[in-house]
C-alpha cells in the first residue's frame, strides 16, 4: 500500500496546498473543473472562511493531543454522481450548502450556532407539526466505524452510543453510521453525538 498526497486544494489565499481540512475540501469540489465549477465569485466568502475555521480548530484527544475538529480523507471515482460526493463529504463534517440572499453558495453547520433570527408567533402564518422520536420505534443505539491509515485502512468500530435508559424501557434497537471519509474515530464520535440528537427531536 501507499500514500500519495497528490491531491492538492487551494486555501482561502488561494495558493494549491495539501489539505485534509473538510473545508477547503468541500469547497475545492465545488469550484474545480471536474466537480461543480462554480466560479470563485459564486461562494460566499464569509461563509466558507468561518466553516474552514470550525474544521481547523483542535478538539483534545484522548493522551492529550488534540486534532482538527474535521477531517476528510478518502476517495472518489469520477463517474460517481456529483451530488452523492458531495452529500458523502458533508457528511464528515455535519456540513449544510444553501444559497444565501443574494444567490451566493455558502456552507454552515459542524457545531451549534445561535440562529440569526428567532421566529415569533408574529411571524408565523401557518405550520405543520408531529412528533418526532417514537421511543417504540427509533433506533436508541448508534454504532459507527471508520477508516484510517493507523489502523491499516481496515474498518475500525468506536464505542457506540447509547441510551441506556430507553433501552431498558423499550429494548435495544441499534443502527450503524459509516460516514465514510472520517479518519478518526474522535471525529466520528463527534459527528455520532450530532446525529443522534438530530434524529431524537422531540417535535419536528
Amino acid at each position: 500500500q501507499a500514500e500519495v498526497r497528490g491531491s492538492l486544494v487551494r486555501d482561502l489565499s488561494g495558493a494549491m496546498v495539501y489539505s485534509e481540512n473538510a473545508g477547503l475540501c468541500i469547497r475545492d469540489l465545488m469550484t474545480h473543473a471536474d466537480g461543480w465549477s462554480f466560479p470563485q465569485t459564486k461562494l460566499d466568502t464569509a461563509s466558507w472562511s468561518r466553516f474552514v475555521a470550525t474544521c481547523a480548530q483542535p478538539v483534545p484527544v484522548a493522551g492529550g493531543d488534540a486534532e482538527p475538529r474535521y477531517r476528510i480523507c478518502g476517495f472518489y471515482s469520477l463517474d460517481d454522481q456529483l451530488k452523492d460526493v458531495t452529500a458523502r463529504m458533508l457528511s464528515a463534517c455535519d456540513g449544510q450548502i444553501y444559497e444565501t440572499a443574494d444567490g451566493k453558495i455558502g456552507i454552515l453547520g459542524g457545531i451549534w450556532s445561535e440562529p440569526d433570527v428567532t421566529i415569533t408567533a408574529d411571524d408565523i402564518l401557518s405550520i405543520e407539526m408531529q412528533d418526532g422520536f417514537d421511543p417504540f420505534s427509533d433506533y436508541n443505539v448508534l454504532n459507527g466505524t471508520f477508516v484510517s491509515p493507523a489502523h491499516n485502512y481496515q474498518p475500525t468500530p468506536v464505542t457506540e452510543l447509547r441510551d441506556v435508559s430507553a433501552v431498558d424501557k423499550y429494548g435495544e434497537r441499534s443502527q450503524q453510521f459509516e460516514p465514510d471519509m472520517v479518519p478518526s474515530g474522535g471525529q466520528l464520535q463527534r459527528l455520532m453525538k450530532i446525529r443522534y440528537a438530530k434524529d431524537h427531536r422531540e417535535q419536528v
